[in-house]
């Protein structure tokens, strides 16, 4: 399948399931089944990191430990501000839905940047992702 694309399938379940977790409170056949949804999010959003670490050699073969330094500063950053803007948006929606919404959103976000930056190596000659 390639790094990449297990990546981008990480990524684009993840998103799914943070959606579905969002849309549960007004559907009861997802409320039901909410342990099933969080299972495949904890796989999914788990199997990320050492995923993105295995990029970082086929694409920056080069740099790996700044780009891994890099990616873990930004996912620090994003740990420590999401508890707080989630926490916002709770409380000035009185729901966690804004907050799950809004993680959903940001995995497509992230799918976008995997592929344009395969892409780029690609085109550059680089190995493939």
């Amino acid at each position: 399948m390639g790094r990449a694309t297990a990546l981008v399938l990480s990524n684009a379940l993840a998103s799914l399931s943070v959606g579905l977790m969002a849309l549960s409170p007004s559907n009861e056949a997802l409320t039901t089944s909410l342990s099933i949804v969080i299972a495949i999010h904890g796989a999914f959003s788990g199997a990320l990191w050492p995923i993105y670490a295995t990029c970082a050699g086929d694409l920056f073969p080069s740099s790996v430990g700044t780009v891994l330094g890099l990616w873990t500063l930004m996912m620090e950053l994003g740990a420590s501000a999401a508890p707080t803007i989630g926490g916002l948006l709770a409380d000035t929606f009185d729901s966690y839905v804004p907050a799950l919404w809004l993680s959903s959103a940001a995995y497509p976000v992230a799918i976008s940047f995997i592929v344009v930056t395969v892409m780029a190596r690609r085109r550059l000659g680089g190995p493939r992702g």
